[in-house]
């Protein structure tokens, strides 16, 4: 396994290259058609982000509401990914997400 970690806004993601894409907490739409193409086939992303409603859980993060996604574009930013199998999608909440937490 060969793992890069590299700032997505920079970083020229080759096409058909990688078997795993992760990307955590940057949320810039125009890379989501570019980490499709770098996928090899078969190959996997792993995409969390924030969604809007998370500014008002002070769960941390950005400030502008650009960088966030809404409940109503969620499924719409996942259409990108639509010829692919998804694994697991979820827009909930953060406690419902994780009930194992105090």
């Amino acid at each position: 396994m060969n793992a890069l970690l590299v700032d997505l806004d920079d970083y020229q993601i080759e096409k058909d290259r990688y078997n795993l894409i992760a990307n955590f907490y940057f949320l810039k739409r125009r890379l989501i058609p570019r980490i499709k193409k770098g996928l090899k086939k078969g190959g996997k992303v792993i995409f969390e982000t924030y969604l809007l409603e998370h500014r008002t859980l002070a769960a941390g993060g950005p400030k502008q509401a650009k960088y966030f996604l809404e409940r109503t574009n969620f499924s719409d930013s996942l259409k990108t990914f639509e010829s692919y199998s998804i694994v697991k999608e979820s827009s909930g909440r953060a406690e419902e997400e994780r009930p194992w937490q105090a």
